[in-house]
């Protein structure tokens, strides 16, 4: 016997339907929000906002023979990004809004939600990238570092205590106690072409270990000792590059 179907049921199993249990535009259009974070239980939420003008024509493929990031037509020089922090019912902890060239292209929370990270394109001239940490209860800023590329991704342990951003170098910072803000204790350049970058890098949980990729068609495998980066192992793909890299906790 056939069952009766469940009207209740959504259309299709292998993409349900379900709203969101909330959803916000932190400013008006025209805006991206390139990346989300969110803390292990939740209660933590980041999000920033990002614009970079395409144009009508598509976008040529990266090539390390290119001159990286080149200024792209816009409508004004700067304009008003920020970093945006939520709890877990959606209502907004606190905000950091600032002028800036294209804004926040990465955001990261710890997983024990006490720290947040941000990072993106500041200035076209100078050419700048940014990288900003806060305590994501309070927002108050805890760094404030430039860079010469935009910044393409922040990632942060597991307890806050170390951070890495990937731009020109992957560079690590570490959380003082004492001081109550993150000072610059590391820094890995790719042995590769001038117009080189990092595309992507991540840290362990336990801040052990970082990953990191660049346009030149490298993986690399970075050792945190003591906050000193060591190259532990390096790979070179075969065609193209790797965008986006992960790992386990």
């Amino acid at each position: 016997m056939t069952a009766p179907k469940d009207s209740s049921a959504p259309s299709s199993p292998i993409y349900p339907s379900q709203a969101p249990t909330w959803k916000i535009a932190p400013q008006a259009q025209p805006r991206y929000i390139n990346s989300v974070a969110v803390s292990d239980d939740g209660g933590t939420v980041m999000g920033g906002t990002f614009y970079h003008s395409y144009g009508s024509a598509p976008a040529a493929r990266r090539s390390s023979t290119v001159a990286d990031h080149a200024t792209p037509a816009r409508l004004v020089t700067t304009d008003t990004f920020g970093a945006y922090c939520y709890n877990a019912a959606g209502g907004l902890r606190w905000k950091d809004e600032f002028l800036a060239a294209e804004g926040v292209y990465w955001v990261a929370v710890s997983a024990d939600g006490g720290r947040a990270a941000a990072g993106g394109y500041y200035s076209f001239s100078p050419k700048q990238g940014f990288v900003y940490a806060y305590d994501a209860q309070t927002g108050a800023k805890v760094l404030d570092y430039k860079t010469t590329q935009r910044v393409n991704q922040v990632s942060l342990s597991a307890d806050g205590r170390w951070l890495v951003s990937a731009a020109e170098s992957v560079v690590l910072f570490c959380y003082e106690t004492s001081s109550g803000r993150y000072v610059k204790t590391g820094e890995y350049t790719p042995d590769s072409s001038a117009s080189n970058d990092v595309i992507s890098a991540e840290i362990s949980a336990d801040g052990s270990t970082i990953v990191f990729c660049d346009y030149d068609q490298h993986i690399g495998l970075l050792q945190n000792v003591g906050g000193v980066l060591s190259l532990a192992k390096a790979y070179t793909m075969p065609e193209g590059y790797c965008h986006m890299l992960s790992l386990t906790p």
